[in-house]
C-alpha cells in the first residue's frame, strides 16, 4: 500500500487531505513519543495534584483559625474594645475643645487647620489629620511626627500643640 490523497467537501471549506503510509519503524516511533508524552503529562497532573493536597491542607489550616477567631468571647472583646475606643475618641476631643477654647475649636474646623506661634518665632501650622507644618523659606513645609498608634487624634494634635509651644527645637529638624 502507498500514500493516499483525497479532496473533501465539509461545512467549514473545501480540504486536501494526505494519508502517509507509517512503516513499522515509524508506528513504533510514534508510540514512543506517545508514552513520553502522555509520561510528562502524568508527573505534571501528580504535581499539580500534590499542590492542590498542599492548597487545601492550608486552606483547612487558615480556615480552623478564623473560626477559632470568631468565637463569642472574642466577639465581646472586639465590641467592648471599639466602645472604649470610641469613648476615648470622645474625651480627646472635648478635651481638644477645652485646651484650645470654643472659639479656637470652632476656628480649628471650620479652617482645617490650625496656626500658632512658637516661643522663638516660628509660624507653624498643624492641620485636622494631625500633620504639623512649619513656615520656611516662603511655604510651609511638613515636619515628621509620628503619631503613637493607639493614640486618638485630637490627643496627637494637643501633643504637637503642646510640643512647638513649650520645646519647638525637638521638631525643628525633623523634616520630611
Amino acid at each position: 500500500m502507498s500514500d493516499y490523497e483525497e479532496v473533501r467537501v465539509l461545512p467549514t471549506g473545501v480540504y486536501r487531505v494526505r494519508y502517509k503510509q507509517l512503516t513499522p519503524g515509524q508506528i513504533k516511533a510514534l508510540r514512543t513519543r506517545t508514552q513520553k508524552k502522555l509520561q510528562v503529562l502524568r508527573m505534571k497532573r501528580n504535581r499539580l495534584i500534590s499542590e492542590l493536597y498542599e492548597i487545601e491542607a492550608a486552606m483547612e489550616k487558615v480556615q480552623g483559625f478564623l473560626e477559632e477567631n470568631q468565637s463569642p468571647e472574642i466577639d465581646g472583646y472586639m465590641q467592648r474594645w471599639e466602645s472604649m475606643k470610641a469613648e476615648a475618641e470622645k474625651r480627646a476631643e472635648a478635651y481638644l475643645r477645652d485646651f484650645l477654647g470654643e472659639e479656637g475649636y470652632a476656628k480649628f474646623r471650620k479652617a482645617g487647620f490650625l496656626e500658632l506661634q512658637d516661643t522663638l518665632g516660628e509660624t507653624w501650622r498643624i492641620y485636622a489629620d494631625g500633620t504639623a507644618m512649619r513656615w520656611e523659606n516662603g511655604n510651609f513645609r511638613r515636619v515628621c511626627v509620628i503619631r503613637q498608634r493607639e493614640l486618638p487624634l485630637p490627643d496627637h494634635i494637643v501633643s504637637v500643640v503642646q510640643t512647638i509651644r513649650e520645646q519647638p527645637e525637638r521638631l525643628m529638624n525633623v523634616r520630611r
